[in-house]
């Protein structure tokens, strides 16, 4: 998984990382400097690699 956060108020992004607790310790720290930003929205994305079959798909 590779997460994100965004804050709601200003719009600011942590940048994607693979591991939450980066992303949460971000937003802790947003926060702080920010009081009044209280409110963000998480960017989760789980990659998919696909191999070509050729065709051959059931």
């Amino acid at each position: 998984m590779i997460h994100e956060l965004v804050c709601a108020t200003c719009e600011v992004a942590s940048g994607a990382q693979s591991e939450f607790d980066a992303v949460r310790d971000w937003a802790f720290a947003h926060t702080d400097a920010n009081p009044t930003h209280l409110r963000y929205f998480e960017m989760a994305a789980r990659p998919w690699r696909l191999v070509p079959t050729g065709g051959d798909r059931p």
